[in-house]
């Protein structure tokens, strides 16, 4: 998994590529968390260009949304697309989520 963290934009985008399992959960855990709590405690985790998400990878995020909702802040994210996106209905965490197709629409663009 690769993360990259832009904080060029309010709020900061993090895209994320690889797959969000159990290994590599715990790591995106950690830096979002470091950004919410140093920023302004929104994101966006543009996760569209990630292949796959299992049930430790949704419980980052939806820790991650609660912390953000705790701060006053907003967790948006873009969904994967493919098979990878399938988490969200099988889970019926759609409407949990902000979900918006992709950045841009994020930023109110």
């Amino acid at each position: 998994m690769q993360i990259t963290m832009s904080t060029e934009t309010d709020p900061m985008i993090t895209a994320v590529v690889g797959r969000l399992d159990l290994r590599t959960a715990p790591e995106l855990r950690a830096q979002v968390t470091a950004a919410l709590a140093a920023g302004p405690g929104s994101m966006i985790v543009d996760l569209s260009d990630v292949e796959f998400i299992d049930s430790s990878g949704l419980g980052v995020l939806i820790g991650l949304h609660k912390r953000a909702e705790a701060q006053g802040g907003r967790l948006t994210i873009v969904p994967p697309s493919g098979s990878a996106r399938q988490i969200f209905a099988l889970t019926r965490t759609e409407s949990f989520f902000n979900i918006v197709p992709n950045p841009h629409a994020a930023l109110g663009g």
